[in-house]
C-alpha cells in the first residue's frame, strides 16, 4: 500500500481554530462501506480457501480476473481492507472494493473465468453488475443460522429428471426409463461417473442425493445445464448392449417420485 500521508490543515471558525485530518486513507480504518454501489456480477459467491467461485448465470466457474484484474489480487486488496471481514468485501462491497483500487468497475464487467469440470479458462463479456445480485449473496451470507451448511446452492434450479428411478451400485447409478433398468453411462455427452465425481466435490457427503434430486443444477454448474429433455446413453442391464435414448422428458413428476423415495428410504 506504502505509508499514508496525514495533512494537518487549520481553518478559522469564528474565535476559535478547528483542525481537519484530511487524506487519511488506511486500509479499512474509519471508512464504513457505504460508498456502494451495492451492485454485483454474481448470483451467489462460494469459497474454496481462498479462491472464490462464483455463479453466473446459473453456471459456477473459479473467478480467474474481473476487468484484467486478477482476482487474488482482488482477494488481497479485501484482506488488507478488512481482515477480519475480507470475503464479505469481496462478496457485498465489490464496486467499492475496485474503486479503492482505482478500478471503478462500472455497470457490467468482463470476468475470466475457469469451468469447474473441464479446467477450460474463458472469458464472460458484459456481465450486468446488479443491485439483485447483490442481495442475493447478501442474504446468504446473513440466512438463518440454522440454515444447512452449503444448502444456498441448491436452491433456484428447475426440479426435473428424465429418471422414474434411481439405485446405485457402488459408485455407478443404475437409472429406470419407461419402466426398464439400465446402467447409466452419459447424459447429453457428459459422462455419468464425471457427473457422479462432480456431485462428490460439491458436497461429498450428499453425492447420491444431488445426483438423483439435483441434477439440472449438477449439469449447469458443469456448464452442460439441460433442457427438457435428455439424451441418455445407457447399458442393458441383461445384454450389456449399449443404446441410445433420446428425448427423454425431463419432468417434475420424476424428480418428485425420486425425492419421495429417499424420504421414504430414510424414514425406515
Amino acid at each position: 500500500m506504502g505509508k499514508y500521508l496525514l495533512a494537518l490543515a487549520a481553518l478559522p471558525l469564528c474565535s476559535g481554530v478547528v483542525f481537519i485530518l484530511a487524506g487519511a486513507d488506511l486500509p479499512g480504518a474509519d471508512r464504513p462501506w457505504r460508498a456502494g454501489p451495492f451492485t454485483s456480477p454474481f448470483q451467489a459467491v462460494r469459497w474454496n480457501q481462498a479462491t472464490p467461485q462464483v455463479k453466473v448465470g446459473d453456471v459456477w466457474y473459479e473467478l480467474v480476473a474481473m476487468n484484467d484484474i486478477s482476482a487474488e489480487q482482488i482477494v488481497s486488496w479485501c484482506k488488507e481492507l478488512d481482515p477480519k471481514d475480507w470475503q464479505k468485501r469481496f462478496e457485498e462491497d465489490l464496486p467499492e472494493v475496485m474503486t479503492r483500487m482505482k478500478h471503478d468497475p462500472g455497470t457490467s464487467a468482463t470476468l475470466k473465468v475457469k469451468n469447474l469440470a473441464s479446467g477450460e479458462v474463458k472469458s464472460l463479456e458484459h456481465v450486468a453488475l446488479t443491485g439483485e445480485n447483490r442481495r442475493a449473496t447478501w442474504q446468504a451470507r446473513n440466512g438463518s443460522p440454522t440454515t444447512r451448511p452449503g444448502a444456498a446452492m441448491w436452491n433456484g434450479y428447475p426440479r426435473l429428471s428424465p429418471f422414474t428411478a434411481v439405485r446405485w451400485r457402488e459408485q455407478t447409478p443404475e437409472v429406470q426409463v419407461n419402466n426398464t433398468w439400465y446402467e447409466l453411462l452419459a447424459i447429453n455427452d457428459v459422462p455419468s461417473d464425471k457427473i457422479v465425481a462432480f456431485s462428490r466435490s460439491l458436497e461429498p457427503s450428499m453425492t447420491e442425493k444431488h445426483f438423483e434430486e439435483d441434477l439440472v443444477e449438477l449439469l449447469a454448474r458443469m456448464d452442460h445445464k439441460p433442457g427438457t429433455t435428455a439424451t441418455l446413453k445407457v447399458k442393458d442391464l441383461t445384454s450389456t448392449q449399449e443404446q441410445t435414448l433420446k428425448d427423454v422428458p425431463m419432468t417434475l413428476e420424476n424428480r418428485q417420485a425420486l425425492w419421495k423415495a429417499r424420504m421414504e428410504k430414510e424414514s425406515k
